[in-house]
C-alpha cells in the first residue's frame, strides 16, 4: 500500500496551510514513508537516512518561510494516514509495529525542529534573550501539542526536546533573575 500511502500523504499535507511545497510533496513524504517501510521491516540502518532527512526537511521548510508546526504537522499527516487506511481496509496495527511508527516520527519531529531551531537561531545571528525565550516557548509548545494528540510519545524524542526547552528556559530565566537589580 506504499503508492496509496504517499498519495494520501500528499493529499493531506497539501491541504494544509500554508501550501506545501514541491520538495515536501515529491521529496520529504515519500523518503520518510521509505525509511519507515523500512525501519517495519526490521532494517534499522535506516536511522542514519532519516535522521539526516528529517534535518533536510526542517531546514527546507524554514527557507520556505513555513512556521515550526508545519514541521510537525506534516509528520503529524502521516500518523494519521496510516492509522486511518488500517481502519479502512480492517487491518490491525501491531503493537510492535505501532510502537516503530511512533519512534519514527519522534526521531523525525524532533531532528526536524531542531534543524529549524537552530536555523532560525544562525539567522537571528545575537539573540536577544527574549527571543530565545519566545522561540523555547513555542517551540515546547509544539512539542507539548504533538505528545498530547498522541502523535509522538512522551517518553522519545519529542519528550527529550520538550524537557530541553523547558531547561533552557528556566536557565535562562534563573541567569537573567540573578543579574536583575533586587528591590
Amino acid at each position: 500500500n506504499h503508492s496509496l500511502i504517499v498519495a494520501r500523504c500528499r493529499e493531506r499535507v497539501g491541504a494544509l496551510t500554508p501550501p506545501a511545497t514541491p520538495t515536501e510533496l515529491d521529496g520529504g513524504l515519500p523518503a520518510f514513508i521509505d525509511d519507515l517501510a523500512g525501519r517495519l521491516s526490521g532494517d534499522e540502518s535506516q536511522d542514519v537516512g532519516m535522521r539526516s532527512r528529517a534535518r533536510q526537511h526542517g531546514a527546507d521548510l524554514f527557507t520556505s518561510d513555513f512556521t515550526i508546526e508545519q514541521v510537525v504537522r506534516d509528520y503529524g499527516a502521516v500518523c494519521q494516514v496510516v492509522t486511518e487506511m488500517a481502519v479502512e481496509m480492517g487491518t490491525e496495527i501491531e503493537a510492535a509495529d505501532f510502537q516503530t511508527l511512533n519512534q519514527c516520527l519522534d526521531d523525525a519531529i524532533a531532528y526536524a525542529v531542531s534543524e529549524f531551531a537552530d536555523m532560525d537561531k544562525k539567522q537571528r545571528g545575537g539573540v536577544e534573550q527574549s527571543m530565545t525565550l519566545w522561540n523555547l516557548t513555542h517551540t515546547a509548545g509544539v512539542a507539548f501539542e504533538a505528545i498530547k494528540s498522541g502523535t509522538v510519545a512522551s517518553g522519545g524524542a519529542t519528550g527529550d526536546l520538550l524537557s530541553r526547552c523547558l531547561a533552557t528556559m528556566k536557565s535562562l530565566l534563573a541567569v537573567s533573575r540573578e543579574k536583575s537589580p533586587r528591590n
